[in-house]
């Protein structure tokens, strides 16, 4: 499980309410067309595993039309803002879908969602860019009820006392067992929500009374290097 694993979710309530709910889907369509004056150029929807229209041939403030990826990658952009992260996607419609001001805006966010999609897609793990580690040998089984404080602070940078526990740079770990915990886990990545869920604690929490092997470990550390990266593209 990674960040794929939202990815995937909300691609398959997109789809739902493309096939089954054809009104309510043509009728934001129509309204982005009037609002960008921009044509809707139906495509079929492909695999979430397929990398589709991540290398547009015309850049999006000279394209006349837009397609299905990118009003995807659009909705992908804005559920995680953040005031929309905390909205869990039960509707059967996009009326809740902020429009945008004009091209410019839906472009930028179109783009921003397709960085965001091929990130969650390839979550690739690369061991320079690890930023948890799990120092301490032991069962390795999660004992301990992982819940939203679960975050214990080690470090801060030059930040004053009071100040400590609301800075989400400061850093962390999470303990699994009385003996072994994750180090070096940033608030930030710890604290992020996509469509209601935390990501870092529903890893643990999905897996308390099991053993972590060296993969699952390998996997939470690549997960947090993710949400990192997630972060960073989200930042002004």
């Amino acid at each position: 499980m990674g960040l794929i694993y939202y990815l995937e979710i909300i691609w398959a309530w997109y789809a739902d309410i493309r096939q089954y709910n054809r009104k309510a889907f043509n009728q934001q369509v129509r309204q982005l067309e009037n609002i960008l004056d921009l044509s809707y150029c139906a495509s079929p929807i492909p695999e979430i595993n397929l990398c589709l229209a991540d290398s547009p041939e015309v850049r999006g403030e000279y394209r006349d039309h837009f397609i299905t990826m990118d009003l995807f990658d659009y909705i992908y952009a804005i559920l995680h803002l953040p005031e929309f992260r905390m909205r869990n996607i039960t509707t059967s419609d996009l009326m809740w879908l902020p429009q945008p001001s004009d091209k410019q805006f839906f472009w930028n966010m179109a783009a921003l969602g397709g960085n965001l999609r091929r990130l969650h897609q390839t979550d690739a793990r690369d061991p320079d860019d690890t930023i948890a580690n799990f120092p301490i040998t032991g069962n390795n089984i999660i004992s301990h009820e992982m819940s939203v404080n679960g975050w214990e602070l080690i470090s801060h940078k030059g930040l004053l006392q009071d100040d400590l526990n609301k800075h989400e740079q400061s850093i962390g770990r999470i303990w699994i067992n009385q003996d072994q915990y994750f180090e070096n886990v940033p608030l930030e990545e710890w604290k992020f929500y996509i469509i209601g869920d935390r990501p870092a604690l529903k890893y643990l929490q999905d897996r308390r009374g099991l053993l972590l092997d060296i993969n699952d470990i390998s996997l939470y550390q690549t997960f947090i290097s993710t949400i990192s990266r997630t972060n960073q593209l989200l930042r002004p």
